[in-house]
């Protein structure tokens, strides 16, 4: 009896249209939603943002089991699936200990190390999934260097305190991550790129919001808006950044299985 991998090798896949459809119209909620920072009031805004990457969060695991099973076996779409359950589930967690308990301890929540989890499954899924591309052993470092320059900066301004050492952290998780995709030559499948790119930044905004910005009296400068917004409040939008990117993220994976660029298993 042939394996499904084997019955699948030699047909064309491709994602039915009202699936393709289903992911970019998150892409659209994710643009109108980041846009209704200056118009729905910051508490509703932050529950519904929530629930809404709760909610796209599952749709992709929903999308990346699909894959699996209809486009190709291959373990990366199962890793994918587990990401985005981890961070839907994180994120209900992250929401209910932060504004249900204390919203002042959200930076030190055992929610910290579950989304580190979320980029280690994609620097397993790169690296299990992609073919490698030989460099020097200098050029992984000097990436990794040149993302922990920023985190420093902060320990050395500010002083070492837990969220100053996870930030540092986040950076070094994320800059594992980033050279991981350069030398697995992710950024030539342009849609996987630009959403790791996209959630790696909406990552260290957030990161950023919750160290430098989360005592800050800066305001942010919009004065036509319906009304003023602190710099911490702003960076709410990476709520909306999450769900875009994951939509994208989950569209480069859907192109990944239908070229058959995936080295299987």
């Amino acid at each position: 009896m042939l394996h499904r991998g084997d019955e699948m090798a030699g047909k064309t896949v491709a994602v039915p249209v009202v699936i393709r459809k289903v992911v970019w119209a998150m892409v659209v909620i994710g643009l109108l939603y980041a846009a209704c920072i200056f118009v729905i009031p910051l508490d509703e805004y932050r529950f519904f943002g929530n629930f809404f990457e709760v909610l796209a969060a599952l749709t992709c695991m929903a999308c990346s089991l699909y894959a699996y099973r209809h486009l190709s076996p291959h373990v990366i779409h199962l890793l994918a699936a587990f990401a985005f359950g981890e961070y839907a589930l994180l994120t209900i967690f992250w929401y209910s200990y932060t504004y249900l308990l204390n919203r002042t301890v959200v930076f030190t929540s055992v929610s910290e190390l579950g989304f580190f989890g979320f980029l280690l499954f994609f620097i397993a899924l790169f690296r299990i999934g992609f073919p490698e591309t030989p460099c020097p052993k200098y050029y992984s470092a000097a990436i990794i260097l040149l993302f922990l320059i920023i985190p420093t900066a902060v320990i050395l301004g500010t002083g070492i305190s837990l969220p100053a050492v996870l930030l540092l952290l986040r950076f070094l998780v994320i800059g594992i991550l980033i050279d991981t995709a350069l030398t697995h030559r992710i950024f030539d499948n342009l849609l996987l790129g630009a959403g790791i790119s996209l959630w790696c930044i909406a990552d260290l905004l957030y990161g950023f919001r919750e160290t430098l910005f989360i005592s800050s009296p800066m305001m942010f400068p919009l004065p036509a808006a319906t009304r003023q917004l602190s710099v911490y409040d702003f960076l709410s939008i990476v709520g909306p950044m999450f769900i875009i990117s994951f939509a994208i993220i989950q569209l480069g994976l859907f192109s990944s299985a239908e070229n058959k660029s995936m080295t299987r298993q």
